[in-house]
């Protein structure tokens, strides 16, 4: 990952390679030197060396954004998300206090401040999910400052999303969309994938299920997630037991407990999982995401004979939503299936009169 503000530079080497310096800001300590042909990506050593000298520089007063966020991070709140929830908001909140880290907490409860608000956001319009995560953070940051007393309102508050792209749980990987990855994916990017479109499971999810998770006929798996437990529960499918049994085949390391495995034989990270599949998609033509194999495994489960409830149930969603990807996706082919094999019934039909 790289953080908002983070000053990098780079030395050209004795075998012509560039040595590429990261300082937690321009003037601050090297927090990592690597040798790399294009800009690298910040170690999680040097993430944590990055927040080391945050805290101790001790700059930003605490009725700052920057003297905010940090109370966020170190709060109780904070540490009761997930660990995906942190790493990706907390990649957010970097980009936030960049960009607003000196500005006074009681600037917000000034309403002129909103016009700013929305014209940062317009900033990223080229990206709107990002647009709109970036003021879902920020909004977050503020409602914690309001618990905190520093702030009576929260003037990110009732600022509407740009993203209009509907309901992506509409849209599935279709069979020649599978094929096409399949083709150019490596096995543990293929095991993953197809983990994914035969359970539903999330990308966090897919990456953290241990074994013990996986009952005789289902997944029965306890996680925690923003604080609370969450109870992960439904049927396996066949097609999904027997990737499984395939899946204990593959090499991993010893103490390696999680059901899927990169080529090292270790478990995934988030990011690496991602990485990997976002290359192996970059040689295909489909630019569906790894999230839209949830819906792709509804059309599984339609198949497997589950009635639009149970898969609800199942995915906590609205029966409607699965009964939207199964007209769309189900019924239509199996009636087109249909009326090929009737008509190839009635052409040999015909050829048997003549």
């Amino acid at each position: 990952m790289n953080i908002a503000g983070i000053a990098w530079t780079r030395k050209r080497t004795a075998t012509g390679a560039w040595r590429w310096y990261a300082y937690a800001w321009r003037g601050g300590p090297c927090i990592q030197k690597t040798i790399s042909v294009k800009l690298p990506r910040l170690t999680p050593e040097a993430v944590l060396a990055f927040h080391r000298a945050i805290s101790e520089r001790g700059t930003m007063p605490a009725d700052t954004i920057s003297g905010l966020a940090a109370a966020w991070r170190a709060s109780p709140e904070w540490k009761g998300f997930a660990a995906e929830t942190r790493r990706m908001w907390g990649r957010t909140l970097d980009a936030i206090t960049n960009k607003w880290g000196p500005v006074p907490v009681s600037i917000f409860d000034d309403r002129r401040i909103k016009h700013k608000i929305i014209a940062w956001r317009d900033s990223m319009a080229e990206t709107p999910r990002k647009a709109d995560y970036h003021v879902d953070v920020l909004r977050s940051l503020l409602s914690y400052g309001r618990l905190l007393g520093r702030l009576s309102l929260n003037m990110a508050d009732g600022i509407p999303h740009l993203y209009k792209g509907g309901n992506r749980a509409a849209i599935v990987w279709e069979p020649d969309d599978v094929a096409a990855f399949l083709a150019v994916a490596e096995q543990p990017v293929a095991d993953a994938f197809n983990l994914a479109r035969l359970t539903g499971l999330r990308r966090a999810d897919l990456v953290a299920l241990p074994w013990d998770a996986i009952k005789t006929h289902a997944i029965v798996w306890r996680t925690q997630k923003s604080g609370r437990v969450r109870v992960v529960s439904f049927p396996l499918i066949a097609p999904a037991t027997k990737l499984l049994a395939e899946l204990r085949t593959r090499n991993r390391n010893a103490g390696v407990s999680t059901v899927l495995v990169n080529s090292r034989g270790r478990a995934w990270t988030p990011d690496g999982l991602n990485s990997s599949f976002n290359d192996a998609r970059s040689k295909t033509e489909c630019r569906k995401r790894i999230h839209d194999l949830r819906g792709t495994a509804v059309t599984e489960w339609c198949l497997a004979g589950m009635s639009d409830a149970e898969i609800a149930g199942a995915f906590g969603w609205s029966p409607a939503r699965v009964a939207e990807i199964r007209r769309l996706y189900v019924d239509q082919a199996r009636v087109v299936v249909s009326i090929g094999e009737r008509l190839h019934r009635e052409e040999n039909r015909v050829k048997g009169t003549r």
